[in-house]
């Protein structure tokens, strides 16, 4: 069977090499050490993942992803980033990137997105015009596209979901781990922790800032509400939201 193609774009060499390392003996691995050298092998061969450092002197991870959606829309492209570009981060995922992973993070936890990309890959295949509509939240709700939601409701108060593309890139889920009531969630950082049948850890993003209010208890041993009904009864938590309105601009509109 032929391996899957990966290519590591960062300008750190170390950064390259350690990746290169946590993914070599599952995968066909290329590295590239600026955005110029990354576009370029990317344009001219074809590769199932792209690992792409967000911020890159000379051309960045963002600027590579605009190009590549259009020219290697099957490639997926998970981006790297450190705390202060987490909110770009999150707008790379509207933008088309599959994922992000923060630094630091270890080989395991890389090798957990990487296949999670890769399943995400074969879903997207498989998947018609008329399968994908299925997938489509109602309208006016935000999100981080194949990942998470967000609604906000008439109170004021914003209902999170695990958006249900996301729960079909993990194989069994085990356990959940959630942060604590009145704990303050940051903007693309985790708000749920998913453990699989095969001790991977997978990481939900937080869509928007906030307070946590309420963690749907039925989803605390369950995660099946979020499989049948997941933009209703499958929400997990209601943040007190600290700063909406400009946050909202970050993720993707349903008409």
């Amino acid at each position: 069977m032929n391996q899957s193609r990966v290519l590591i774009v960062d300008d750190e060499i170390s950064v390259c090499q350690s990746m290169a390392a946590a993914l070599e003996n599952s995968y066909e691995v290329c590295t590239a050490l600026s955005g110029e050298e990354g576009l370029r092998l990317a344009l001219e061969d074809a590769f199932d993942i792209m690992i792409l450092d967000i911020m890159m002197p000379g051309m960045s991870g963002m600027d590579i992803l605009t190009i590549l959606k259009k020219k290697r829309p099957g490639t997926q492209i998970i981006m790297v980033t450190g705390y202060p570009s987490t909110r770009t981060a999150v707008q790379s995922i509207k933008n088309g990137a599959f994922d992000y992973i923060p630094k630091p993070f270890t080989p395991e936890e890389l090798r957990a997105l990487v296949k999670r990309a890769l399943v995400h890959k074969r879903l997207s295949l498989k998947q018609s015009p008329n399968n994908r509509d299925t997938e489509s939240a109602p309208s006016n709700y935000y999100l981080i596209p194949d990942h998470a939601w967000a609604q906000v409701l008439p109170n004021g108060a914003v209902r999170v979901g695990i958006h249900p593309v996301f729960l079909k890139t993990i194989p069994g889920v085990t356990r959940l781990e959630f942060p604590e009531i009145n704990e303050t969630i940051y903007q693309g950082n985790t708000c749920l922790q998913i453990y699989d049948q095969e001790c991977r850890i997978h990481r939900m993003w937080s869509p928007v800032s906030g307070c946590l209010l309420e963690i749907h208890s039925i989803m605390k041993d369950n995660l099946q509400p979020a499989r049948n009904d997941p933009y209703d009864r499958g929400w997990i938590l209601i943040l007190a939201p600290l700063n909406l309105h400009e946050e909202l601009s970050f993720l993707a509109l349903t008409p």
